[in-house]
C-alpha cells in the first residue's frame, strides 16, 4: 500500500479547490469517530495485527497535505496504517437521498400503498371498459319488488307497489302475505289457487288483464287466487304451496307449467345469471331437498351495500368469491315428477288438481303423462303474446288462457255448466 498522501489524494478531488485555509480540527465531532479493526480492511484499508484496534477521530481538514500529516502522526508507533478519507460536504441531491431512505418503513409503506391504489383504479378502469355487462345486474321483479328468501331464493315483497316497464309500463302491487293479489279474507267459498311463474304473476300485465282476474269473473261463485312468482321453477311452486296450503285452504289447485324455461328452472341451483333456489334429488325413490338455506345472490347484496353496485372491480371480486363458496349444481330433469308432487301434496289437502303447459311449440309432450297418472291438463299456446321480455302474453292472450281454463274446469264438473 503507498503512502497515507497518495491513497488520501484517491479519494479527494483535484488540489487547489478547496479554500486557502490550512489545519485540521483534530477533535472532530463524535459521530466522524470510528473503530478500525482486522474485520474492516476492505472498507478503511487498514493494515495491522488481528485483533489490534485504532481510535481515530476525523478531523475537519482544508488542505490534502494537513491531512495525510495528521493521519501519520495518529498511526506513529502503532504498526497500523489507517487511510480513512474525510467526510464531504453533502450536495443537495445527497440532502434530498438521504431524507427519502427507502429503508424507512414508513415511507416504504406509503409507496407500497400509492401503488396498490393505482393499481386498482386500473384494474377498475379495465373492467368497466371491457367488462361491464358481464357484473351488470339487470333491473327486473326479482331485484326490484321482490326479496332475498333463504328457503325460496325470492319472494315479493309483501305490500310492495310500483310501476314496472317490460315491453309496456303496468303497476305492480303486492298484498300482505306478498302476493298480487287482492287481500286475503276469511274462507266464504269455493277457493281455486293457481300456481306457476311470471305468467301466471302477470309480467306485462295489469292485474284485471290477467286470466285470473277473468276467470274470477266467469266464476263468481268461486274465489281464485293468484299465487304466481316470477321466476319460479316447478320445485319452488311446491315448496311456496307447502307454506301457504293450510291458510289459503284451495279446493282446486290449478299449476301453469312453462315449457320454454321450467325444465332448466327443475335441474339447476342457479338460475338467470346471479340467482339461488333450492332443487330436489331423487334418493331411494324420495325427492330430498337441497341447497338451502339458499345463498344470498349478488343482486339483494348490492341492495342492502349499495356502494358496491358503484365498483365494477368490487362487483367482480364479490360475484366471484359467492360462486367460489356455491358453486353451480345440475341435477337429472324429473319436472314430471315434481308435476305429481304437486299433484300428490293438493290430493293429501282434499283438494283437486289439475294443470295446463305454456308452450311456443305446438306438440305437447305432457299427454302420456296425464294419462298415466289421471290428471286433467289443458295446452295454454296462444299467438298472443310480446315478442319480447320472454314473450308473455299481452291482454288477448290472457283472455284465450282464462278461457280454456274454465272449459278444463267444466269438463272436471268442479264448476257447474251454466243452463242454456
Amino acid at each position: 500500500m503507498g503512502s497515507p498522501a497518495r491513497d488520501w489524494r484517491h479519494h479527494l478531488p483535484r488540489p487547489g479547490r478547496g479554500p486557502p485555509e490550512h489545519g485540521c480540527n483534530l477533535e472532530g465531532p463524535p459521530e466522524h469517530r470510528v473503530s478500525v479493526s482486522d474485520s474492516h480492511f476492505a472498507t478503511v484499508g487498514t493494515r495491522g495485527p488481528v485483533g489490534r484496534r485504532l481510535r481515530i477521530a476525523r478531523p475537519t481538514c482544508t488542505n490534502p497535505r494537513d491531512w495525510a500529516a495528521w493521519m501519520r502522526r495518529q498511526s506513529a508507533g502503532t504498526g497500523l496504517t489507517a487511510v480513512v478519507p474525510p467526510p464531504a460536504a453533502p450536495s443537495a441531491w445527497g440532502e434530498r437521498r438521504s431524507n427519502f431512505s427507502y429503508h424507512n418503513p414508513v415511507r416504504r409503506l406509503a409507496l407500497l400503498l400509492a401503488v396498490t391504489i393505482l393499481s386498482l383504479l386500473a384494474l377498475e378502469g379495465i373492467l368497466r371498459v371491457g367488462f361491464a355487462d358481464r357484473f351488470h345486474v339487470r333491473s327486473e321483479a326479482r331485484n326490484l319488488v321482490y326479496d332475498f328468501d333463504p328457503e325460496l331464493g325470492w319472494f315479493p315483497e309483501p305490500g310492495s307497489e310500483r310501476t314496472m316497464t317490460g315491453s309496456r309500463s303496468f303497476h305492480v302491487q303486492h298484498n300482505s302475505r306478498g302476493f298480487r293479489d287482492p287481500e286475503p279474507g276469511p274462507k266464504t267459498r269455493p277457493r281455486l289457487a293457481v300456481l306457476g311463474d311470471s305468467y301466471v304473476w302477470g309480467f306485462d300485465a295489469e292485474a284485471e288483464e290477467r286470466f285470473t282476474t277473468r276467470l274470477q269473473e266467469r266464476m263468481p261463485g268461486w274465489e281464485v287466487l293468484n299465487l304466481g312468482v316470477s321466476g319460479y321453477g316447478t320445485d319452488q311452486a311446491l315448496l311456496l304451496l307447502e307454506e301457504h296450503i293450510d291458510f289459503y285452504e284451495p279446493d282446486v289447485v290449478f299449476l301453469v307449467f312453462t315449457e320454454q324455461n321450467d325444465r332448466i328452472d327443475n335441474t339447476h341451483n342457479r338460475v338467470y345469471e346471479h340467482y339461488y333456489k333450492p332443487y330436489f334429488i331423487e334418493a331411494a325413490g324420495e325427492f330430498e331437498l337441497r341447497g338451502t338455506p339458499v345463498p344470498t345472490p349478488l343482486p339483494y347484496l348490492q341492495r342492502q351495500y349499495p356502494w358496491l353496485s358503484k365498483s365494477t372491480l368490487a362487483t367482480a371480486l364479490v360475484d366471484a368469491w359467492i360462486r367460489i363458496r356455491n358453486p353451480a349444481v345440475e341435477v337429472p330433469d324429473r319436472s314430471e315428477q315434481l308435476v305429481v308432487a304437486v299433484r300428490d301434496l293438493a290430493h293429501a289437502r282434499g283438494a283437486g288438481f289439475a294443470f295446463g303447459i305454456e308452450g311456443q311449440h305446438p306438440d305437447w309432450p305432457w299427454a302420456d303423462l296425464a294419462r298415466e297418472h289421471r290428471i286433467p291438463a289443458v295446452h295454454l299456446n296462444t299467438p298472443h303474446r310480446y315478442p319480447e321480455f320472454g314473450g308473455h302474453w299481452t291482454p288477448e292472450g290472457h283472455e284465450i288462457v282464462a278461457e280454456r281454463i274454465y272449459e278444463l274446469l267444466q269438463r272436471r264438473g268442479w264448476i257447474a255448466t251454466p243452463s242454456p
